[in-house]
């Protein structure tokens, strides 16, 4: 699959692009929507076989695409509200953060390793395994970074300065995500900014870039170095530099609706996105090209995008060497067949002249043995006539002397 996508009626769904259609990875008969809608999504495993999503319930559940098989890991019971964010590490520890502001770290059996308190009305918690750190923002609640190891805070932001009027400017974070390049952290939220934060060297972001006028619903990184790809909640999706002046680098048309979840591929100019009007569409980032758009039939809260696509196999795929070696070892199984072919043709060439041959001599000695046997055919015909003229002559001389008599 090239996709996999977490529905609000808490189906998950595996989209395939190169056939341009979807399937439905679980049952969807016994659905609620009320406790299984997706509300968290992340790849469980390395290889992107295996997905790990959190449902209203709080409930943690796994699917292994290899054994198209969805089994519950085990449930949240830490603080109130859903599951805002997951993150697992390469050692198989799984934080999760509710709505209440506890942030906590499981084991797969559900053993509970660490807890601590991040604020309240959080809504959005992601992860660093390089940084070994966790950020979190919320409503009212001002992102900050935390050691994983610890559970202790490294550090906080600050608002930005006051408005023309001279008040407040709410806080109002969408998402919060870390630059897989950098230690610099990039806040989307819904007062249509996008702010670049650097820990570094202050609270306040380095950075602020507007995007019109509606809230900002879903962010993520590209293929393109210091490139975010944004939507809002009108269906607007665009490509923002964030060190240029100059924004949006590009805008990317054809959604209808607000965009809840955007994934990029890590190294390939492409983009998924998803949404309320119930399709999945797939961008080309440089070119702006809507590549592919799929009805899914549901709303859709998460989108995964997988770095092995289908569409990608056919040239890499494609060995120019084997190509050339089978072509030259085709060449000569031909030149062999075509000798084979010569040498028998001239067998049977030689064996047809032989068979004329040979006829021809059967045919001479059957017209030698014709001539004889009319030749002795002849020869009793002319002593039959013969003896046939002598009996004549007797029988007549008898006739001649009683007439003279």
């Amino acid at each position: 699959m090239d996709c996999f996508v977490g529905g609000q009626t808490g189906a998950l769904k595996g989209i395939n692009l190169r056939e341009k259609n979807f399937s439905n990875l679980t049952s969807i008969k016994d659905l609620n929507p009320k406790k299984d809608e997706v509300t968290a999504m992340i790849w469980s495993k390395a290889n992107q076989l295996e997905v790990l999503t959190a449902h209203l319930d709080r409930q943690l559940k796994v699917f292994d695409y290899d054994k198209l098989l969805q089994s519950s890991l085990f449930s949240v019971e830490d603080g109130t509200g859903p599951i805002k964010g997951v993150h697992l590490t390469p050692e198989d520890k799984i934080f999760t953060c509710v709505e209440s502001g506890t942030l906590s770290a499981y084991t797969r059996t559900g053993e509970k390793e660490l807890s601590f308190e991040v604020g309240p009305r959080i809504t959005t918690m992601r992860g660093s395994n390089e940084l070994k750190r966790l950020v979190t923002g919320g409503t009212k609640n001002l992102i900050k970074t935390w050691d994983m190891e610890t559970g202790k805070m490294i550090w906080s932001s600050r608002n930005v300065h006051l408005d023309k009027l001279q008040l407040e400017v709410p806080v109002f974070c969408v998402d919060a995500q870390f630059n897989p390049k950098s230690e610099m952290i990039v806040e989307a939220s819904k007062v249509h900014e996008l702010r670049v934060y650097d820990p570094r060297t202050q609270r306040r972001p380095v950075k602020r870039i507007n995007f019109m006028d509606c809230p900002i619903t879903a962010m993520s990184f590209c293929n393109r170095e210091n490139h975010v790809i944004a939507a809002n909640a009108i269906g607007e999706m665009a490509l923002f530099d964030l060190r240029s002046r100059v924004n949006p680098v590009y805008k990317y048309k054809g959604q209808a609706g607000s965009i809840r979840s955007i994934s990029a591929h890590e190294t390939e100019p492409y983009v998924a996105s998803c949404g309320i009007d119930r399709f999945v569409r797939v961008h080309e980032v440089n070119t702006r090209k809507l590549e592919y758009k799929i009805y899914c039939k549901t709303r859709m809260n998460k989108i995964l995008m997988s770095t092995s696509l289908s569409i990608l196999k056919k040239e890499e795929e494609i060995n120019w060497e084997d190509i050339k070696k089978e072509a030259v070892s085709d060449e000569e199984d031909d030149d062999e067949d075509d000798d084979d072919e010569e040498e028998a043709v001239d067998e049977k060439k030689n064996g047809s002249d032989q068979d004329d041959d040979d006829d021809e001599e059967d045919e001479d000695e059957e017209e030698e043995d014709e001539d004889e046997e009319e030749e002795e055919e002849e020869d009793e015909e002319e002593e039959d006539d013969d003896s046939d003229d002598d009996v004549i002559v007797e029988q007549e001389v008898p006739a001649k002397k009683r007439k003279r008599n």
